[in-house]
């Protein structure tokens, strides 16, 4: 009988051994990289499940599940679980700027900020939220607050390559591209393989009108990360901006390659074909993007240009009026209907969506041609003269420019170069 009970004490060791050895495995597979997401997550699970971890064991392991959710893209259980890290340890900075990440990339960027405001209540030094709540700020455009906490985070942090770009990103969003470049530029000197700068600073370049210098950015970018739709269709933009409408169709079929719900691209598309007079193609490309976002004003602006550039003057005023509907303030669509209107020889709108675009601003050269040319038809003759000499003074080429639009010709199937479609 001892000898049995000996035999049971040392197998009982034994089995004790391997659930130690396997919960420590466990904790390894959870708190490590998440090199294989499934893997972690069921370790983590484990972790949670086996009843006698201590609260902030616990918490840990719901924040590391949380943070391979997160990665995965699967965000209401992400939050779920930091919700539950949070509840076991109310002061884990880690917790709520993870969970604001997650609501970032939700959209729910109010929600979000309220995540980095109490990771930094809680850890004043934090550079990582002071970071990532100017990127909340920026994407709700409040650019000034986006870069006072890029500011903050680069003085806790002075070699923060992240914070250098995005702060050159919130630049850029208020039109200072030679700050944005001054910043994408110590972003790249601190990492010289930071695609994401290359390619932001294509964009700043773009902004200056500097196409060259982007497409070489854009060329870095690629040549980084090949598998970036975003740089794709932003060469593809400079490309338009250079009418090299074939190289910028190239690039966009490559975008919605490696994103086929891209609906910029498909829209950029459609402008690159518009620019090569190819109205059907573009008004595919144009049917595509309002399929993937239908609350897309300048897709319905373009495509409105489109049926324009066909003929297809109802079509083209019922896109206009969807423009407006969705936007409206949007200038360009009350000008592009206005223009339509006077092909049409109906005047009087004409003459009206002239005004709601002079109400804003009364020196476009465009409007005041127009109104003038249909204030003429409709018998007004001074007023429309003076109106023809307003525009003529803004820009001594207009009367060529309206020319090329068929007013004068009567050649309405045109290619309608002044109108041409800027690339988003």
């Amino acid at each position: 009988m001892r000898g049995r009970t000996v035999l049971y004490l040392l197998l009982a060791a034994s089995l004790t051994m391997v659930v130690l050895f396997n919960r420590d495995l466990e904790r390894k597979l959870c708190s490590g990289p998440a090199i294989f997401p499934a893997l972690s997550i069921a370790s983590c699970t484990a972790d949670i499940h086996w009843g006698r971890e201590t609260n902030e064991n616990l918490a840990i392991s719901f924040y590391n599940r949380g943070t391979t959710y997160g990665a995965k893209g699967q965000y209401d259980l992400a939050i779920a679980d930091f919700n539950q890290t949070i509840s076991l340890k109310p002061n884990f900075a880690q917790a709520f700027n993870n969970r604001g990440n997650v609501y970032y990339n939700k959209g729910q960027y109010d929600l979000a900020i309220a995540d980095f405001n109490q990771a930094i209540s809680l850890k004043s030094d934090y550079a990582q939220a002071f970071n990532d709540r100017g990127g909340a700020y920026g994407s709700k455009g409040q650019y000034d607050l986006a870069i006072a906490d890029f500011n903050q985070a680069i003085s806790l942090k002075p070699d923060y390559a992240e914070a250098f770009n995005n702060r050159g990103g919130a630049y850029s969003g208020k039109g200072q591209y030679d700050l944005a470049i001054a910043d994408f530029n110590q972003a790249i000197s601190l990492k010289p393989d930071y695609a994401e700068a290359f390619n932001n600073r294509g964009g700043a370049y773009s902004g200056k009108g500097q196409y060259d210098l982007a497409i070489a950015d854009y060329n870095q970018a690629i040549s980084l990360k090949s598998d970036n739709p975003e740089a794709f269709n932003n060469r593809g933009t400079a490309y338009g901006h250079k009418t090299q409408y074939d190289l910028a169709i190239s690039d966009y079929n490559q975008a919605i390659r490696l994103k086929p719900n891209f609906a910029k691209a498909f829209y950029n598309r459609g402008n690159g074909y518009f620019g090569n007079g190819q109205y059907d193609l573009a008004i595919a490309d144009y049917n595509q993007a309002i399929s993937l976002k239908p609350d897309y004003n300048q897709a319905f602006n373009n495509r409105g240009t489109a049926y324009r550039g066909k003929g297809q003057y109802h079509l083209a005023i019922a896109d206009y009026n969807q423009a407006i509907r969705l936007k409206p303030d949007y200038d360009k669509a009350f000008l592009n209907r206005g223009f339509v209107y006077f092909l049409m020889g109906d005047y009087p709108p004409a003459i009206a969506d002239c005004n709601a675009v002079l109400a804003g601003n009364s020196k476009t050269a465009t409007a005041l041609y127009v109104r003038g040319l249909a204030k003429q038809k409709l018998g007004e003759a001074a007023g429309g003269a003076g109106d023809i000499a307003a525009a003529q003074v803004l820009d001594p080429t207009i009367a060529e420019t309206i020319a090329k639009l068929g007013v004068r010709k009567g050649n309405t199937k045109s290619a309608l170069d002044h109108f041409l479609p800027k690339p988003a």
